[in-house]
């Protein structure tokens, strides 16, 4: 009797563990994982995750992202955003909709290592919609999952340009990034 009451608490355990599945309509009823839009506490990276790295401080932006392409884990996008996968995103998790509100951590610096704004510092999140921002973060979060913490290395063409009017930083901007959330409206809504 206590196996059979063991083991029947273990079937209502997974059963109550499982992620949650919607049924599609049809014959077939296949099964599909519902997807999840924040983060768990869990895998939120501190700043203290990203590698501390002395990158070389020089006003010839081109030649350092040259060279920074050669770097160990550096990926580079055709328009010439590179960037660095610190933690992949969570299976089953979102990737953001452009347009969609977004919730992100960041910590925005210059090649010499110069902080220009930080919300890892502030301990307050940027809530945002996904494709409002400089052209390289739009690039990054359309192919990040939920969870996913990079280091951007972006060109001054997909950031602010070389003049950075209205006391916007100008260059190369380095940022390391986690997207946190995506504020995902309902079909029900």
């Amino acid at each position: 009797m206590t196996r059979m009451f063991a083991a029947a608490s273990m079937v209502a355990l997974l059963a109550a563990c499982s992620p949650a599945s919607d049924a599609v309509d049809g014959d077939d009823a296949a099964m599909t994982t519902e997807v999840f839009t924040t983060c768990p506490e869990t895998m939120v990276v501190s700043l203290d995750a990203y590698s501390a790295e002395t990158l070389p401080d020089t006003t010839d932006f081109e030649q350092w992202h040259i060279e920074n392409a050669t770097r160990d884990g550096v990926q580079e996008t055709e328009s010439g955003l590179q960037y660095k996968v610190i933690q992949e995103g969570a299976d089953n998790a979102a990737v953001a909709v452009p347009g969609e509100e977004i919730v992100a951590h960041y910590h925005g610096y210059f090649p010499n290592g110069e902080v220009f704004d930080s919300s890892y510092e502030r301990d307050d999140p940027l809530v945002y919609a996904s494709n409002a921002f400089i052209s390289g973060w739009n690039e990054a979060l359309a192919e990040m999952k939920v969870c996913e913490a990079r280091t951007l290395y972006v060109p001054a063409d997909l950031a602010y340009g070389n003049s950075g009017a209205g006391g916007r930083p100008t260059g190369t901007l380095v940022f390391n990034m986690q997207l946190i959330a995506v504020n995902r409206v309902s079909d029900a809504e």
